[in-house]
């Protein structure tokens, strides 16, 4: 008689059969509260991933979806290796867009109403990307913080009367960047650059004393009506010609290209020779003085023309107090009643009548542009609030050096966004904000008083901020300052966002924390990395987080930007309706994440094929534990090297997430895999499995080798494709489970 052939048995199914099998599983976590108990059970340290908000105005996107694997990968890791997980997800919900959205849908609100409005819109938006993201089956938090919570607030309010009282915020005129359209300013960080073409001008300013002329190169025509004072820089060499019975000065190999530098060369000084120099301005009739700068370069004709009310540099260098703008608030130029930038052929024909107009040309170069209304920018003067940061970013910069980063350019790219700033415009003309909540005396001082800044955080902290727009200045005063309320106004402005999200360390998370990790996009190097920086050096003098991870954005196949103009625009329920969970999460973790992430079926294809082939060894392994009894028994030499095959993988796998290495911890699952596979499911053991009972010992000592191999792969892929080992964990025969979830497993 034949004896009988012990095929693989198991009901895990070679397919994922993802849209039925996605939900019963993800109900299996909530249902059992995996996250919440195994926390409670975990007793390895800490880890404290403090999530960078994305503001609450629509739907996320893939980008989106990237970030939250990203994350999540890291908080299984951490949950698997039995620490304590805190994430808790966060959302911003200030700012100018959701207020441009809610004025599309209602015109004509006042600004209390405005507010109401955008409260309601802001939190509708929150709930709805809640509700996308647990349709993701992130591992998280229930609760969530909000930047328009009013603890967060409170504690918001708290920060800023800090950092006024420690003398890093001040108040100040100057010029900063400007959005006509959203009629606001704003901060660097807030800008986005754009290469565009402009109408640049050459012009001449005379010099009576010397009998010269200083030949003139700008990029804005238009800032000639606020000419104050002219740069050279003293550490160069400039040359004087002679043509034409007309004396010109320029910088030594200058890149401006003028028939005059062909004529005779008269002279030869440095540059220390022109400063003090008095000249005419022809358009007001005034003589001004030439003045040194480092950032004059060869670039144009070596001498700058300053107009201190829309140059910052400019600013810098004349320090003139009587500066005045040459545009409204519209970008709306008084001389002209027209916009700023159709000033060009004004300019021309002005500079031609006074005799100064030399040429003019094209150039193409990068402008700053609203990185909200994608409109253009200008400099302009401005009574506003900053931040202080002249020796702060020296502090914050030899935080950095404490952190550990995911990659080099990380770091490099923080860095540079730290040391390019000096100062941070905080205050913005908006309706819509964090109130920037101080009183004012009569002169335009602030008024500083801790009875009564105690007094406005309680309230916030018990009400919100709102009660800063709708009270009046007596109901905002305790009762032992109300006599001075005719003294003092309102502050009307807002707070910048940036400084709303970055304060975030300071608002959400338990006094004296430090995060494990912030992990957001390479552009929050400018943000809220650097915000978040910022603050807490300025706070504690240490860096809010340990860990920095960056990423990429995505982009389509070719490598191009997602936009709707370009039909290319994939959003995370479109990829949903041809990808599993998890093969979107394999997609993250093969693409080069620090970089632009790929998008398309080339790739997706790819990931397939991996997710297949990890399925598939999970069926055979599954297919060949029945009848296995657990107890211990003899293993060949080959039995034991694949057990150390598989520590070594699981070794390997922890190394590379340490590092936050991504790629090449999945990498290693694969190649172990691929590996296993060839090295030892072979004739031999099919023979030894197949053919024997379920109580011999040579079935049972291979048992005991797949059973760990089961369980490794498990442990390392509930960390990157948690569907997947749940739903091959739920398959086990269940002599072999101990938990009802494969996450109280330990890695």
């Amino acid at each position: 008689m034949q004896a009988e052939v012990l095929l693989p048995k198991t009901s895990f199914s070679p397919k994922s059969n993802w849209l039925e099998r996605e939900p019963q599983l993800r109900k299996l976590w909530n249902d059992l509260q995996v996250y919440e108990k195994r926390n409670q059970e975990n007793s390895e340290g800490d880890f404290l991933l403090h999530d960078g908000p994305p503001y609450a105005n629509g739907s996320l996107h893939l980008g989106h979806f990237v970030n939250k694997m990203l994350k999540d990968f890291f908080v299984r890791y951490n949950l698997m290796k039995g620490r304590k997980v805190d994430y808790t997800p966060g959302f911003d919900c200030h700012g100018l867009p959701t207020e441009l959205e809610v004025l599309k849908l209602k015109q004509d609100l006042s600004p209390n109403d405005l507010r109401k409005e955008c409260f309601k819109f802001s939190t509708k938006q929150l709930e709805k990307q809640k509700q996308q993201m647990e349709s993701w089956g992130l591992f998280y938090n229930k609760n969530h913080y909000a930047t328009t919570q009013p603890s967060y607030e409170a504690k918001e309010l708290k920060l800023l009367y800090q950092l006024l009282e420690m003398g890093l915020l001040y108040q100040e005129e100057r010029p900063v960047w400007y959005s006509p359209s959203s009629k606001t300013v704003l901060a660097e960080s807030e800008l986005e650059y754009q290469n565009v073409q402009t109408d640049t001008m050459y012009v001449e300013f005379y010099c009576k004393e010397k009998d010269f002329y200083f030949p003139v190169w700008t990029t804005q025509p238009w800032t000639l009506l606020g000419n104050k004072g002219l740069a050279v820089n003293k550490g160069k060499v400039y040359q004087l010609y002679n043509y034409q019975n007309k004396k010109y000065v320029v910088m030594k190999n200058c890149s401006a290209d003028f028939e005059f530098c062909n004529g005779e060369l008269v002279d030869e000084f440095n540059g220390d020779q022109l400063v003090s120099l008095k000249y005419l301005n022809p358009l007001d009739g005034q003589n001004y003085n030439v003045h040194h700068a480092t950032f004059v370069s060869e670039q144009g004709t070596g001498v700058v023309h300053l107009c201190p009310a829309h140059g910052e540099e400019d600013f810098e260098v004349l320090k003139w107090k009587e500066a005045k703008n040459l545009v409204d608030e519209s970008g709306n130029l008084f001389a002209t009643n027209d916009y700023w930038e159709n000033s060009f052929e004004f300019m021309k024909k002005l500079t031609q009548a006074q005799n100064m107009y030399l040429r003019s040309e094209k150039l193409s170069h990068d402008y700053p542009f609203d990185w909200r209304s994608k409109k253009k920018v200008l400099m302009r003067l401005e009574n506003q609030f900053f931040l202080k940061l002249d020796d702060l970013k020296d502090k914050a910069l030899g935080q950095m050096t404490y952190v550990q980063y995911s990659d080099t350019a990380s770091r490099n790219r923080l860095a540079k966004a730290v040391e390019m700033r000096d100062r941070w415009c905080l205050s913005r003309q908006r309706k819509w904000g964090f109130p920037l909540a101080v009183f004012l005396n009569k002169d335009g001082s602030v008024f500083m008083n801790d009875e009564s800044q105690n007094y406005l955080v309680k309230l916030f902290e018990t009400s919100g901020s709102r009660l800063w727009f709708e009270l009046s200045v007596e109901e905002l005063l305790p009762e032992s300052l109300k006599h001075l309320s005719a003294e003092l106004t309102k502050c009307e402005y807002t707070v910048d966002v940036w400084f709303d999200s970055s304060a975030s360390w300071y608002c959400a998370l338990l006094e004296g924390k430090v995060a494990d990790m912030y992990l957001e996009g390479v552009d929050q190097a400018r943000g809220w990395f650097q915000g978040s920086l910022l603050l807490s050096t300025a706070k504690r003098n240490t860096s809010p987080f340990k860990n920095l991870f960056t990423h990429g954005f995505v982009v389509d196949d070719k490598g191009y930007k997602m936009s709707k103009s370009l039909g290319n625009v994939v959003t995370v329920e479109d990829a949903k309706k041809s990808y599993n969970t998890d093969m979107l999460r394999m997609w993250v973790l093969t693409a080069a994440v620090h970089n632009d992430l790929k998008y398309g079926k080339e790739f997706m294809d790819t990931v397939g094929d991996h997710y297949f082939r990890l399925r598939n060894t999970l069926k055979f392994l599954l297919g060949n534990l029945n009848g296995y009894d657990k107890e211990g028994h003899v293993l060949s030499e080959k039995d034991k090297d694949e057990l150390n095959y598989s520590n070594m993988m699981m070794s390997e796998f922890s190394v590379y997430m340490n590092n936050m290495n991504l790629r090449l911890a999945f990498e290693t699952l694969l190649n172990y895999v691929k590996d296993f596979s060839s090295r030892y499911v072979d004739v031999q053991l099919k023979c030894d499995l197949y053919e024997a009972s379920y109580s011999d010992e040579k079935r049972q000592s291979r048992q005991v080798v797949l059973f760990y191999v089961t369980e490794s792969l498990l442990k390392v892929m509930a960390v990157l494709t948690p569907f997947l080992a749940e739903d091959a964990y739920q398959h086990l025969p269940k002599n072999l489970k101990n938990y009802d979830s494969v996450f109280f497993l330990k890695l």
